[in-house]
């Protein structure tokens, strides 16, 4: 090989590893700005949320609230894009928490935390209170639901009441399988006389090829007025 020869199989080396290490450096900002910006982001806004719809620390934080299990109120729907409530979940830590907003699209989920799926029940209601929430980047609020056991609890506080239920069964579906938040999952003829909870997110992490289902069954209410469940107390969850 002549001298331009080399001269020229120097400079397209030298060009694609330009090039790569631009890529390169395009992809580790992207990775940045999903993981880290946009967890901030939505953290900012929540907490902003929560300030505005007056859910703010509960009167009381160091008693345990009277336990109710029948004679459950009935919550009252709101429009997409209100805020309903704060999620718990105890097994993702004590500073966990994350809002819950009425709409499940993209927009909502990418700054609100939890959607609130159009047409389920309210949290605490009889059916299906069904909410999805983004695995990875945006706060990540459902990153670790594959850590959830039997018998684990997730708590949602609206601004008057808690609700308060233990998981029960999980599986990974296709993304277009929409039966685990019917009124009775995965029974299309059911007749819902139960109060069921099931959470949706990506499955495997950095995909979107299927969906994680993790289901739940109430276990009692309570008034925010008379104390925080103990389930929060006993975990240190920072309210």
């Amino acid at each position: 090989m002549n001298k331009n020869g080399k001269l020229k199989k120097k400079f397209i080396l030298s060009l694609f590893s330009r090039i790569f290490l631009i890529l390169a450096g395009i992809v580790l900002l992207y990775i940045i700005w999903l993981v880290v910006w946009s967890g901030i982001n939505s953290a900012n806004i929540q907490e902003k949320a929560l300030q505005q719809a007056n859910l703010t620390r509960p009167p009381d934080i160091s008693h345990p609230c009277p336990e109710y299990r029948d004679n459950y109120p009935e919550l009252a729907s709101v429009p997409d894009g209100q805020i309903i409530g704060q999620i718990f979940v105890p097994k993702f830590g004590k500073e966990y928490w994350r809002t819950l907003f009425q709409g499940s699209d993209k927009q909502m989920l990418d700054t609100m935390g939890f959607g609130h799926y159009d047409n389920s029940a309210m949290p605490g209601g009889v059916g299906n209170f069904s909410a999805a929430a983004h695995r990875n980047g945006y706060g990540a609020s459902l990153e670790d639901i594959d850590k959830i056991s039997k018998g684990d609890f997730i708590v949602i506080r609206t601004h008057d009441y808690w609700f308060v239920y233990k998981a029960t069964t999980s599986e990974i579906v296709q993304p277009d399988d929409t039966g685990g938040i019917l009124p009775v999952p995965y029974q299309p003829k059911g007749i819902a006389s139960e109060r069921f909870l099931t959470f949706t997110t990506c499955h495997p992490k950095y995909s979107t090829d299927q969906r994680y289902i993790q289901h739940a069954k109430i276990d009692y209410w309570a008034k925010v007025s008379e104390g925080v469940p103990k389930v929060l107390l006993d975990a240190g969850v920072l309210l």
